[in-house]
């Protein structure tokens, strides 16, 4: 076989990535000859597939749904005439691809999935083709500064008033509204939360 080694390598090694991040690489191919190659192309997909069943007394009806989020392919090489031999050797074609940020993440569940794909096609014309499937993972990051009232918090805290010296002492019940970034807003409640727990175990 002249087509010793056809791999894909990220430059991500975990294949791991947050959308809107670039995803690159380089595919590997090793010829023993010098070898005809029509072309070698790389593609992306993202795609959700759901499937549920309503019933409804003694009979049920399927639902499916499919959603397409990526569907990017790249020529990473292409052939120019019959005489274009590709030489014996290691070669290298490098390939770059930036993750829209709005898909989102991946999934897999009972019902249904999100799956995002990486396809690199070798094809050796009547010689027959070469393919390799890598699974990427994808992270949907959600940037609260970009969701409209984010910053608009209420943390209702109940603090327990008394001791062992006074249980039927009665309960207060203080609501905080918080306003602010985001951000400032979350660190705020999370002091909240500290001091609450900090006030039962006086009081208790």
């Amino acid at each position: 076989m002249r087509v010793e080694l056809f791999e894909v390598h990220f430059n991500n090694s975990n294949s791991i990535y947050i959308g809107g991040q670039t995803v690159s690489g380089k595919v590997v191919v090793k010829l023993t000859k010098a070898t005809w190659i029509d072309s070698i192309d790389i593609k992306f997909t993202g795609r959700a597939k759901s499937k549920w069943d309503v019933s409804n007394g003694d009979s049920s009806k399927q639902y499916k749904a499919t959603e397409v989020y990526i569907d990017s392919e790249h020529h990473l090489y292409r052939c120019r005439g019959e005489n274009d031999l590709q030489p014996a050797g290691l070669h290298m074609y490098p390939f770059d691809f930036t993750l829209p940020s709005d898909v989102p993440s991946s999934f897999e569940g009972r019902r249904g999935f999100v799956r995002y794909l990486c396809v690199v096609t070798l094809d050796r014309g009547w010689k027959g083709v070469l393919q390799i499937e890598q699974d990427l993972t994808v992270i949907r990051h959600l940037d609260l500064n970009q969701v409209p009232h984010a910053g608009v918090i209420v943390v209702v805290v109940v603090v327990v008033a008394g001791g062992s010296k006074s249980r039927n002492s009665s309960s207060r019940s203080t609501a905080v509204v918080v306003e602010a970034a985001p951000v400032v807003a979350v660190l705020m409640v999370v002091v909240v939360m500290v001091v609450v727990v900090v006030v039962v175990v006086v009081v208790v």
